[in-house]
């Protein structure tokens, strides 16, 4: 299968142009590891698409860039196969839209982590998000832009939401998020608690039962004097976390 797929490429110089991609980037876009007999179809029309697209300025640009910025940083083309659109033209004009749009927000790329909650040729809910950080004229810190936050706001609904479940978000859903981290951006002690907990799950399980008021949002419109509520009642249990874990856990998750 892979000598097949191989003749095909190169027949089409693809081959050529993956090792130019790979001289300029450091990242061959083939990989035949992920071929199989039953996806050869599918893994050869992404393939070309991921090269035409990585042969592209911009896209070499921002990967080159996420290397800069993390150390850690793998190319992979798993996050961007939600963003791949009838071409390699119409996929980058969605990227950029999206770069462009939290560049505002956040002053950088679109997270790839957040390519899978969209439905290129649209972002879906993360427009609203985004539009509405935007319009309060607002740069937030790049680390507010994390999966993490997303489930912790809409913990406060009585009703079931998540971006994995676009239809149940509503335009008010994405502005309560927005308002959410607007209001972490301006406490950074609440934003420590957060950052703190995700270290183990028991942490993140501590923080999230003590953080949830007993009575539940069914409407989620934002109120400030909640979420502070909310975060002042973390700080005890987190800090005795801290002094002694399993003391805390038996503590407070026992109650």
């Amino acid at each position: 299968m892979r000598a097949v797929a191989k003749q095909a490429l190169s027949a089409l110089n693809a081959d050529k142009s993956a090792n130019q991609i790979e001289e300029k980037i450091g990242y061959n876009p083939i990989d035949y590891s992920t071929l199989t007999f039953k996806n050869r179809s599918v893994w050869f029309n992404h393939t070309l698409l991921w090269i035409e697209l990585l042969e592209t300025e911009y896209m070499q640009n921002r990967l080159l860039e996420s290397i800069n910025l993390d150390k850690n940083y793998v190319i992979d083309i798993a996050p961007f196969l939600d963003t791949f659109y009838l071409d390699y033209k119409s996929t980058l004009t969605f990227i950029k839209y999206a770069d462009d749009l939290c560049k505002q927000a956040f002053n950088c790329c679109f997270p790839e982590e957040f390519f899978i909650y969209t439905y290129a040729p649209n972002l879906g809910p993360l427009e609203d998000f985004l539009k509405y950080i935007i319009s309060k004229k607002v740069v937030l810190d790049k680390r507010l832009f994390s999966p993490i936050f997303f489930f912790i706001a809409f913990s406060l609904s009585s009703i079931e939401k998540s971006l994995e479940t676009p239809s149940s978000l509503m335009k008010r859903d994405m502005v309560f998020v927005a308002e959410f981290l607007m209001f972490l951006h301006k406490n950074p002690s609440f934003y420590s608690l957060v950052i703190d907990s995700v270290q183990s799950e028991e942490a993140l399980q501590l923080l999230i039962s003590q953080f949830i008021p007993k009575i539940r949002l069914y409407s989620l419109e934002w109120n400030e004097t909640l979420a502070k509520e909310c975060f002042e009642r973390c700080k005890v249990p987190m800090a005795a976390y801290k002094a002694n874990p399993a003391e805390a856990i038996r503590q407070y998750l026992s109650e």
